[in-house]
């Protein structure tokens, strides 16, 4: 079995392969296209890890909320987390009809929106540099879910818009080491973590 670590850029879809847009699949070796699939999705404009395998058990183990996987965002975003926001967070916030299971969040640091002009797409920046003294801030985000585009819209819950997203960990996992685009075979611990999870699952 093959198990390996993408940081993966923005700019790319989370697939195998698509007629119209530029996949995760463009980064990876030629010689392993056809043998790996990514584990769960980042949106297009996401970066951070991402697993790519030809172990189909992974998306159960790893992906099912009920395995309690936590999974790692770094969020820059607009607003003021500190306006009731990360108690929702903590607790429970409604995305469309579902609502999401408790998250944590860690490390936060505010700033003014101009110091995050640097980590904004250019086709939004003179969009968000019209209020350049807003407030803003970063943090991270643990949830065990996945849901489509749970971050942005778990963000948007409380009043707040993200910027720019990384995830940084997937469980015990890390892109450290890694540059964006880049792609690298899991070490053994890695390895024998992600078959503990397996097996936990089973």
């Amino acid at each position: 079995m093959l198990y390996y670590i993408m940081n993966k850029p923005a700019g790319c879809i989370t697939a195998v392969r698509d007629e119209k847009y530029r996949t995760v699949m463009y980064y990876v070796p030629e010689e392993l296209r056809g043998k790996l699939h990514p584990v769960g999705r980042l949106d297009a404009d996401t970066t951070g890890l991402l697993i790519l395998t030809d172990d189909g058990r992974l998306d159960t183990a790893l992906l099912d909320p009920v395995h309690h996987l936590e999974k790692t965002y770094r969020i820059y975003a607009f607003g003021d987390p500190y306006a009731g926001g990360i108690e929702r967070l903590e607790s429970s916030v409604c995305i469309g009809k579902h609502h999401t299971l408790p998250a944590r969040v860690e490390n936060i640091r505010t700033f003014e929106v101009k110091d995050m002009e640097p980590l904004m797409p250019s086709k939004r920046r003179e969009r968000y540099m019209k209020n350049p003294h807003g407030k803003a801030f970063s943090c991270d985000l643990i949830i065990t879910e996945g849901k489509k585009h749970q971050v942005k819209l778990m963000m948007k819950a409380i009043g707040c818009t993200v910027c720019r997203l990384i995830r940084t960990k997937f469980g015990e996992l890390t892109i450290d080491g890694i540059a964006e685009g880049e792609i690298r075979e899991m070490t053994d611990e890695e390895r024998e973590y992600i078959l503990d999870r397996v097996r936990a699952a089973e």
